[in-house]
């Protein structure tokens, strides 16, 4: 479903609906709780881009929340601060004691140097930066390959299916941008 707001595209994916769904079916609030607080993380984000004189393209909303795809053209400085901006707000909500558990959760999982995540960017930021783009590139490639196989070990140690939907995920979009 697709939708425009004040310039922006908004899409809902059929996952979001399927998360619903699932929280109907199964009556398990954290769901809910993980969708909300992905939310106010991206939403973290939307007040740092517009703050800096950024824009929204488009608002995705899926089974992981709220994704935000965005112009601008931060310096290097802004850039950083824009892409902390969400992991300041799931930090803001552990340290008041707002589901402690799941925002923790989300800032780990942010936090990973794995493309397109927030700490993927950062890292891939901070490596531009000091190297030349070969050097950079092939770093960060296997930046993302060991911290890859790491979330995909994880996922199988602590038999987390959210965690393994996450490894496929990364996965295929590090595969799709490798080859581009």
């Amino acid at each position: 479903m697709r939708l425009s707001v004040f310039g922006i595209d908004i899409r809902v994916d059929y996952t979001f609906f399927l998360v619903i769904l699932l929280y109907i079916v199964l009556k398990n609030e954290n769901l809910l709780y993980v969708l909300l607080f992905s939310s106010a993380h991206e939403l973290g984000h939307i007040v740092a881009l517009y703050s800096f004189g950024g824009r929204a393209e488009e608002i995705r909303v899926s089974c992981y929340g709220i994704g935000l795809k965005e112009h601008n053209n931060f310096d290097f400085i802004r850039e950083i601060i824009f892409l902390l901006s969400g992991l300041v707000i799931n930090f803001i909500f552990v340290l008041i004691g707002v589901q402690r558990e799941i925002n923790l959760a989300i800032m780990f999982v942010n936090a990973l140097p794995i493309y397109p995540l927030d700490g993927g960017r950062i890292t891939k930021l901070l490596l531009d930066k000091v190297f030349n783009y070969n050097v950079s590139y092939r770093t960060f490639f296997w930046i993302n390959t060991v911290f890859l196989i790491f979330v995909f070990a994880l996922s199988l140690y602590l038999k987390s299916v959210s965690m393994l939907i996450i490894f496929a995920y990364a996965s295929l979009y590090v595969i799709k941008n490798s080859l581009d």
